[in-house]
């Protein structure tokens, strides 16, 4: 039995490539990958709501392939684009669902948009509404979400990592022991910083009257983090979505000993696992 084990452990790489399954679907995967475009869903509605969100996408990125750095600066043409097509507040005014949120999300990240949309429609807004919380009805607004002390009248504490502080206007979501306090901050003092990605990020300290804010059951705090998480989660399959079709066309257009990259089993293989 041992015997048999050894052979059939050193033998067993070698099963799939004398049959060649594996190998051969690899092959037809990576063939038919194509240009990688956005995905076409099965409505009208929803084709041509990815199709505008592209084309705003599309544009913005080749304006700004120039003028890019780190931190990155706030898209303004974009962001009015996307105020005046009734993408930027999407789910809070327009009263769209998750689906067509997600349309939004990927397609704007799929072009590196610099525009805090997750943070203004899935997450502000919506804390705003359900906090019974004034903000301004157009304009950018981003979350800063972080612990706090209640004390002797006024809650405390120190907000870091705030997504987009000078280019957005800031509702606070303080928690503490018992409750989401929600309010919005005016002229905070930043200290500016950035994420890996070269996205504005923002540190500031507060110390305000417990009365500035509206208080929440703890619960709330919950599907926020739960929002923004699943907003990260959707833009992020927008990058991995456009790395994977920035590939595929360097793959079909690199020559290599006369052939195109893609022509070679080792990279139809790493496609198809991509």
């Amino acid at each position: 039995l041992r015997g048999l084990l050894a052979t059939a452990r050193l033998h067993s790489p070698l099963f799939t490539l004398r049959g060649g399954t594996n190998e051969v679907l690899r092959g037809v995967v990576a063939k038919g990958m194509g240009a990688l475009e956005p995905p076409i869903l099965l409505s009208s509605a929803t084709n041509e709501l990815t199709q505008l969100v592209d084309d705003i996408g599309r544009r913005s990125f080749e304006t700004r392939l120039g003028d890019r750095g780190v931190p990155e600066g706030f898209d303004e043409a974009l962001w009015r684009n996307l105020e005046q097509t009734g993408l930027s507040r999407l789910t809070a005014s327009q009263e769209a669902g998750a689906a067509e949120a997600a349309i939004v999300l990927a397609g704007l990240a799929r072009h590196a948009a610099a525009v805090p949309i997750a943070e203004t429609d899935l997450l502000a807004a919506w804390l705003a509404d359900a906090a019974g919380v004034a903000v301004a009805g157009d304009g950018a607004l981003t979350v800063a979400i972080t612990d706090a002390k209640a004390a002797d009248g006024r809650i405390s504490g120190t907000a870091t990592d705030v997504p987009w502080p000078r280019s957005a206007g800031v509702l606070l979501a303080a928690r503490t022991a018992d409750a989401l306090h929600v309010a919005v901050v005016d002229d905070p003092q930043v200290v500016d910083g950035h994420n890996l990605a070269g996205e504005p990020r923002g540190t500031f300290a507060f110390d305000l009257p417990v009365e500035r804010f509206a208080r929440l059951d703890p619960a709330v705090s919950e599907e926020l983090v739960r929002r923004g998480a699943w907003s990260r989660c959707v833009q992020t399959v927008g990058v991995l979505d456009a790395a994977a079709a920035l590939t595929v066309a360097h793959t079909r257009e690199r020559q290599q000993f006369g052939r195109p990259l893609s022509a070679f089993q080792a990279v139809q293989h790493s496609l198809a696992a991509m």
